[in-house]
């Protein structure tokens, strides 16, 4: 006789997991209720499957709206994430920590910014900053020790090309219905007529430019990494979707720093077409939208109040950077807008960073940590470059190449915008550098290629 006991016991797990979606929706609203639910399976994924679990966090903090989003989800995620690491160090000898894998500078930079946080003006406030950096960093430490084969590293590559196909389609669905203009991000007077700026799932759009400068390439990279024709035909197409999504971000610093990465990543893997980008560019200039156009003639004018607003922070801060560029201010916007106040000009009397990466690690961390994150970034684009011109095999060759065409793209940004201010951004900046480490690592035979 068959027993009804197992049909039984599923019915009582249905309806169990039904009452805690009912009670879900009942306490907050079904997406958030999605997104817990969401949550949930990806931690039973995680501890089956490490890389896959990783993989699904970065595919979530991508496209999950703004809306939806709470920065703190990126702290509990990689507090997670490393806890379950730690005991995958103990029971798994798939796993290990190698220090020598990090870079002696990274590891300089990320004392200088504890301390940074520990000697603040105000270091409750810095402390709670110093979480998003820890949270950062311990991303690099996590991919660069557990990412072991060419093969888990082509499940971070596919999950980094779909967040970019999703995060570009939902940025053009929002061209088409259309975005409201918002005043504090566009100079109204001087882009009359400019559309919504779109944003995608990200806070605005200058961050959603910023994500895709420093995932592009690497989507660049895993089509080229293809072996499979129909794919890579399919997979390029799919291109197409990011840039589209970029010019309606209506980011001129965005525009420039994504055109430094296609000349960076085009010079490294074929100088020769240099020229043909150029040629290309000049033809395509009478097919850019009236809008964008206006949007291009505004570059560097300093009518455009964003443009002259900055000038003003900078010369504030320099005047500030006297008094403190040795030991810098502590980390987060609220010590740099204590002090910040007492040397601003009366045009930017008030501000939450200097729109500037590498005037604001030095201005909150001091020269240590400006020294170390600079020179950190040299020996990385170093270490590349001298795999790219010796190394053989071309799978970590075009990796490598994209790494350095993100690390170009967002450092002209970081000239004009402090781009760590939105945590999505940083941790998707040290995402870009744990890839590099990790590919530098297994380029050098340590893992199982």
């Amino acid at each position: 006789m068959i027993s009804n006991t197992q049909p039984n016991t599923y019915k009582i797990f249905y309806l169990f997991i039904g009452l805690i979606i009912g009670s879900l929706c009942f306490f907050i609203s079904p997406l958030k209720t999605i997104v817990v639910i969401g949550g949930l399976a990806v931690i039973g994924v995680t501890f089956f499957n490490f890389e896959l679990g990783l993989c699904l966090f970065l595919f979530g903090m991508a496209v999950i709206p703004h809306v939806l989003w709470n920065n703190l989800y990126s702290i509990a995620a990689i507090t997670f994430y490393t806890m379950v690491y730690l005991i995958k160090i103990v029971t798994s000898d798939k796993y290990g920590f190698h220090l020598k894998v990090l870079d002696f500078f990274f590891l300089l930079f990320a004392l200088t910014m504890i301390l940074s946080s520990i000697t603040s003006i105000t270091p409750k406030d810095s402390l709670k900053t110093m979480l998003f950096y820890v949270t950062a960093l311990l991303l690099v430490v996590i991919l660069t020790n557990v990412i072991n084969s060419r093969k888990s590293l082509d499940l971070i590559f596919i999950t980094l090309f779909a967040a970019v196909v999703v995060t570009s389609v939902y940025a053009i669905y929002q061209g088409i219905v259309g975005v409201e203009v918002n005043a504090s991000l566009t100079d109204i007077e001087l882009n009359k007529g400019m559309p919504g700026r779109v944003y995608s799932t990200l806070e605005n759009p200058n961050n959603y430019a910023e994500f895709l400068i420093l995932l592009v390439p690497f989507c660049v990279a895993y089509v080229l990494n293809l072996r499979d024709k129909v794919k890579k035909v399919l997979f390029s197409a799919a291109l197409i979707l990011p840039i589209i999504a970029l010019g309606l971000t209506y980011s001129r610093s965005g525009w420039i720093g994504f055109a430094i990465a296609v000349v960076v990543f085009v010079a490294l893997k074929n100088w020769r077409l240099i020229p043909v980008i150029f040629v290309f560019g000049i033809i395509a200039i009478p097919f850019l939208p009236q809008s964008i156009m206006h949007r291009i003639m505004t570059i560097g004018n300093l009518q455009d109040t964003s443009n002259a607003y900055r000038i003003y922070i900078w010369k504030g801060v320099l005047d500030l950077m006297k008094d403190f560029w040795v030991t810098g201010i502590g980390v987060g916007p609220e010590p740099f807008s204590r002090v910040y106040a007492n040397y601003a000009a009366l045009e930017a009397s008030k501000a939450a960073h200097s729109h500037m990466l590498f005037l604001e690690i030095w201005v909150e961390m001091g020269i240590a940590a400006f020294i170390s994150f600079i020179w950190f970034l040299i020996r990385m684009v170093k270490r590349s470059l001298i795999y790219i011109y010796n190394g053989k095999d071309i799978y970590f060759t075009n990796i490598l190449i994209a790494g350095i065409a993100a690390l170009g793209g967002i450092s002209f940004i970081g000239l004009v915008e402090y781009v760590w201010f939105y945590p999505r951004i940083m941790l998707t900046f040290w995402l870009v550098m744990g890839i590099m480490m990790t590919s530098l690592k297994l380029a050098a035979g340590e893992g199982e290629v």
